[in-house]
């Protein structure tokens, strides 16, 4: 089979031409055994734009050569959002460790109170960051592959990696300002 626009020599069952990007019509419809001898010499042209649909086709395409259809974006997506995840999962665990060990009545408790606080602070704002990257990788790889499923679960994640950290970093400030004072001065 050959395309009916550049005259390329086609697989089987492709529903796109691999050099011009033309929509190849299902087997239902008639088509092209072989190239006319105005397709060999001469490929068409025509002044009007490739529609999104031909270009989509296009950039699948593309993906697939590249091999395995998952684009770095897609991984890169995916990594950063686990590790907005593992950042929120570590940051609760150092708040909820705290100062152990250390008597309550001691000057010693309330610098270990502020340490943590500070820290729990700190791991929430890099974990937001990594969120919000993760998030615009997986903007970037949905343009070139929107039905990639590594995408989604890292935009999935990302997402989920944006809304802990938001919360967990809310609650670390308000402890920060208003609880640590409270307990220091009263």
């Amino acid at each position: 089979m050959y395309c009916p626009s550049c005259g390329e020599k086609l697989k089987s069952g492709v529903k796109f031409c691999p050099k011009c990007g033309t929509p190849i019509p299902s087997s239902e419809e008639p088509t092209l055994d072989s190239p006319t001898e105005n397709q060999q010499k001469t490929p068409q042209a025509t002044l009007e734009s490739p529609s999104i649909y031909d270009k989509y086709a296009v950039k699948t395409q593309e993906a697939m050569q590249t091999g395995g259809g998952t684009s770095s974006n897609s991984n890169k997506s995916l990594m950063f959002s686990v590790i907005s995840l593992i950042l929120a999962i570590i940051a609760f665990i150092v708040g909820g460790v705290g100062p152990i060990g250390i008597s309550s009545y001691s000057y010693y408790y309330y610098v270990a109170l502020i340490i943590v606080g500070i820290t729990v602070t700190i791991l929430n704002v890099l974990g937001l960051i990594f969120g919000i990257v993760a998030k615009s990788f997986s903007g970037k790889a949905e343009r070139t592959e929107p039905n990639n499923s590594i995408r989604k679960v890292g935009s999935i994640f990302a997402i989920f990696g944006i809304i802990i950290n938001v919360i967990a970093l809310i609650v670390a400030l308000i402890f920060l300002i208003i609880i640590i004072p409270f307990l220091i001065f009263y």
